[in-house]
Order: C-alpha cells, then sequence, then structure tokens
C-alpha cells in the first residue's frame, strides 16, 4: 500500500510524505497531477491525497480522469481554501475524506490509517 501526495507547494508536500512515512506508508510525490497521471493508475488500495488548488489540472479533474481509469483509491482532498469555495471544491472533487490546511499531524494520521484500513 502506497500514499500518493498530489500537491504543488514543495513544503506542504515535504511536510505530508514526512508524515506518512513517520506512520510506515510508502509514500510517493508529484507537484503536478500531470506527473500523477503519467503513471500506471495506483491500485485501490493505495491511498491519493490530493491538493484541490492545483495550478494546470484541477484536484478535480484530477480525480475524474483517475477515476475514468477504474477502480479507484481512496481519495483525502486537502485544501487551504475557505468558506463557500472549499465547499465547491469538495462537492466537484467529491472526495473520500477531507483535511483543511494547515494540517493537523495527528488528525491527518487517524484519517489516513482509515483510508488505508489499518485503523
Amino acid at each position: 500500500m502506497a500514499v500518493h501526495v498530489i500537491e504543488d507547494d514543495a513544503a506542504v508536500r515535504d511536510a505530508i510524505e514526512e508524515l506518512a512515512r513517520s506512520d510506515g506508508h510508502d509514500v510517493v510525490g508529484y507537484m503536478a497531477a500531470e506527473a500523477f497521471l503519467a503513471g500506471p493508475s495506483p491500485p485501490p488500495t493505495d491511498v491519493v491525497v490530493l491538493d484541490a488548488g492545483l495550478p494546470g489540472m484541477s484536484g478535480a479533474a484530477t480525480a475524474e480522469a483517475l477515476r475514468a481509469r477504474g477502480p479507484a483509491p481512496p481519495i483525502l482532498m486537502v485544501s487551504g481554501l475557505r468558506g463557500a469555495a472549499y465547499d465547491r471544491a469538495k462537492r466537484k472533487m467529491d472526495p473520500n475524506a477531507d483535511m483543511r490546511k494547515p494540517l493537523d499531524a495527528s488528525a491527518f494520521l487517524d484519517l489516513l490509517g482509515r483510508l488505508a484500513g489499518r485503523r
């Protein structure tokens, strides 16, 4: 089982990757959705941590493209958006779970573990 982190902010991506690794997960990071989608589809047992506000291909478009490939892994939306903008992004992406940035490390690991079937 691997965690795929799609986040354009390098510092945020590094922090998320480090958190996931600290909990024993294998992690692959991507700066852009296009790089993630250029590779093979992750198995449904993986987890995708997806930034809603990516430049280029949006988080919602990425989730849609991933699901169009077949059985998709759970998607955890992360976003710094607030209010109605956050709600719109969540509605468009339709993630399995969502968290607002800045992430609470303990809550993130708990949610990641549940999506991965470890908690």
